[in-house]
C-alpha cells in the first residue's frame, strides 16, 4: 500500500515494490506509523526531505504527522549518539519525543548499527530520566538576565545558544552565577575579536 501511494506522487518510485516487500524486517523495528512511512520512504531512494514534504502535502495527514515523518526521512542516516554529550546535543536538535523513532528508523535501514542504536536507546532515557539541560527553557537564564548584564539584541539569542551549548558540553553548570560570569566571558571574548 506504502509503494502504490508513493508511486502516484514520486513516479521514479514505481517499481519499488520489491522494496517495499522487504520492509517486514524494517517494520519489525519500527513500530509507528511515521517510522514504517519513513521506512518506506527511504527504502525506496526518496531520502529529499522537500520530495518527502511534496508527497505527503497531498495525503489526508496532519501536519504533526507529516513533519515527523519528514524529519524522520531526512535524519534517518544520522549516526546514533553514542556519549551523554552527543546525547544532549542530539536531542536539542531533533524533536524531543521523535529520537527514539530515528534510532529504531536507523536500525531498520542500517542493521550493521542495531547494537549502537539500542544502547543509544538505553542512553536516551538515562538522560530524559535525569533532566539534562537539553532545551533553551530549561537555562537557569534567559534573555531578560542577559539584557540585564547589557546584552543586546540578537546578541541575546546567540548568547543563549552558546550558553546551552557549554551546558551540554559540560563546561558551565546550569545555575544562574555560573551562566552569567561565563555569558560575560564570552562577551568580553567577542569584544576582543572584534577590536573593539
Amino acid at each position: 500500500a506504502y509503494a502504490d501511494v508513493i508511486a502516484v506522487f514520486y513516479p521514479p518510485l514505481a517499481g519499488c515494490s520489491g522494496q517495499l516487500r522487504a520492509l517486514d524486517d524494517a517494520f519489525s523495528i519500527c513500530h509507528t506509523a511515521e517510522t514504517r512511512l519513513a521506512a518506506a520512504f527511504r527504502l525506496c531512494g526518496c531520502t529529499n526531505a522537500d520530495d518527502v514534504r511534496t508527497i505527503l502535502h497531498f495525503l489526508p495527514l496532519d501536519r504533526a504527522f507529516s513533519d515527523a515523518v519528514t524529519a524522520l526521512v531526512r535524519d534517518a542516516a544520522l549516526p546514533p549518539p553514542v556519549t551523554r554529550t552527543d546525547m544532549r546535543h542530539a536531542l536539542s536538535r531533533t524533536a524531543y519525543g521523535y529520537l527514539p523513532e530515528q534510532l529504531q528508523l536507523h536500525a531498520a535501514l542500517f542493521p550493521d548499527d542495531r547494537d549502537a542504536c539500542d544502547a543509544s536507546l538505553t542512553l536516551y532515557r538515562a538522560v530524559t530520566e535525569s533532566d539534562d539541560t537539553v532545551k533553551l527553557s530549561q537555562l537557569a537564564v534567559n534573555g531578560r538576565d542577559l539584557a540585564a548584564c547589557g546584552f543586546h539584541g540578537p546578541a541575546i539569542g546567540k548568547t543563549l545558544h552558546r550558553l546551552l551549548c557549554a551546558v551540554m558540553d559540560d563546561r558551565v553548570t546550569n545555575t544562574a552565577d555560573a551562566l552569567l560570569t561565563y555569558a560575560k566571558t564570552l562577551s568580553t571574548q567577542r569584544s576582543d575579536d572584534s577590536g573593539e
